[in-house]
């Protein structure tokens, strides 16, 4: 009889319409930690984890440039070796995306001879190795100082999982080059996501409206017991004949249907 009556909710919510909270919180954003490396391959970074093939790409913490304290990671494509193409060398870290809209951060493209060719070379961020953002600009050269750059998180990494942010150089075109390819980052940071009014109760997924996504939510903890402070535990009213407030049960239901398709408007701050 519950599962008949569960299923009758789901129905009659979806009919109406459709549309884990967790904080990014990067780590040693400005690489401000460790002062100057000559090679973070071999000496590490703090809160980061390089990926650097070897030979292909170096990689340093340096002063040459900064715009936020004095310290910026530097990340090269070598010259007279030979690329396959398509390859890459990056610094990582494992973050949650559940309430950031975007993820900000300031870059600089320079070489050691000629102009940039992004047919070459180009920087990238990547989200579980999938490139997010790159710096194709619609130029032949594109070697200068690129502030505020930003990557708007896409609602599929917000799902409460665990997440590899990626920033680095990939290089796009095999051979031998006779120029360095020399990228520098500095205050990556992220962007949190608000809400018009503020959170609301059953905005389980913290995009900012109780919908589609929140209910199956929802559905999946049915009857299941849940600690007391937790965010499907919606009413704090004890009822011995559904099992208690430590049960997602129809009084849970009925704080959860009260806010349906009720939101505002996802800003960043």
């Amino acid at each position: 009889m519950g599962s008949f009556r569960i299923a009758l909710v789901v129905t009659l919510m979806l009919a109406t319409g459709s549309h884990v909270r967790a904080d990014c919180a990067v780590v040693n954003g400005s690489f401000e930690s460790h002062g100057l490396v000559d090679n973070i391959y071999v000496r590490g970074l703090d809160g980061w984890d390089v990926q650097l093939p070897e030979g292909l790409f170096s990689g340093r913490i340096v002063t040459a440039w900064s715009t936020d304290s004095q310290h910026s990671l530097m990340l090269s494509a070598n010259w007279l070796v030979t690329f396959a193409g398509g390859e890459l060398g990056t610094v990582s870290q494992v973050i949650l995306l559940n309430d950031v809209d975007r993820i900000v951060f300031d870059l600089k493209l320079d070489t050691s001879g000629s102009g940039w060719d992004p047919a070459v070379c180009t920087a990238v961020a990547l989200v579980d190795n999938d490139v997010v953002w790159e710096s194709n600009f619609d130029r032949a050269d594109i070697r200068g100082e690129y502030r505020d750059q930003a990557y708007v998180v896409d609602d599929k990494y917000r799902d409460g999982q665990l997440r590899r942010l990626a920033f680095g150089l990939r290089v796009n075109a095999g051979g031998m080059f006779w120029t360095t390819y020399t990228g520098y980052w500095d205050s990556i940071r992220c962007v949190s996501r608000t809400c018009s009014g503020g959170p609301l109760t059953g905005d389980f997924n913290r995009d900012c409206v109780v919908d589609v996504d929140d209910l199956m939510m929802m559905a999946g903890q049915w009857l299941t017991e849940v600690p007391l402070d937790s965010p499907y535990n919606l009413s704090t009213t004890v009822d011995e004949s559904s099992r208690g407030a430590g049960t997602v049960n129809f009084l849970d239901w009925a704080a959860f249907s009260s806010n349906w398709l009720a939101g505002g408007v996802v800003q960043g701050q």
